[in-house]
């Protein structure tokens, strides 16, 4: 099911985590972790009222984003040590839910996998005073990765093992709903 280049098929039962943006997947039998894009479809879209088609727009973008931010880190030689290992763009076949298919609320070309990272993440803002963290944002800047205002890190007092998720290369307006009142 996790092969690499093999069209994977993820179960609602391995999801960990679930955001604005994506849900995360971890299959039972793997070590990578996949950050799957939801549509506008997907409960927590329609939950609040976000059911445009345009949002999805939005979203592969942030994806491509993403992805290009991580194939950048892993060029850099102090951030390929500072991010996930394992990073690659996935191909979803589907989304089950008890035998089900739930792939309408996914954007299944919109996901990628890489390496699970056991722990408690701490988001950037509460970290960045750590003088090692703020040379890791001033890499990421330097790289071109200029979103990392979302970025959570894990180990983030140890200055050789703290790993950066959740960077993208450019940060996108944002969406005209968050200011709704």
């Amino acid at each position: 099911m996790t092969t690499p280049g093999a069209n994977i098929i993820l179960d609602i039962n391995d999801r960990i985590a679930s955001g604005v943006y994506a849900d995360i997947f971890r299959p039972s039998e793997g070590v990578l972790v996949y950050k799957l894009f939801i549509g506008f479809r997907h409960h927590t879209t329609v939950s609040q009222g976000i059911t445009d088609r345009d949002d999805d727009h939005r979203r592969r973008k942030t994806f491509d984003s993403e992805c290009r931010a991580y194939e950048t880190a892993a060029q850099d030689a102090f951030l390929r040590d500072h991010i996930p290992n394992s990073f690659r763009r996935c191909a979803i076949a589907d989304v089950i839910d008890y035998n089900e298919s739930v792939a309408a609320d996914y954007l299944l070309p919109c996901c990628y996998g890489m390496e699970y990272i056991e722990g408690e993440a701490a988001k950037l803002r509460a970290v960045d005073r750590l003088a090692h963290i703020r040379e890791a944002q001033s890499a990421f800047h330097r790289a071109g990765i200029a979103h990392t205002t979302d970025a959570s890190v894990f180990f983030a007092e140890d200055l050789q093992k703290f790993k950066f998720i959740d960077f993208a290369v450019e940060a996108l307006p944002p969406p005209p709903w968050l200011f709704k009142a």
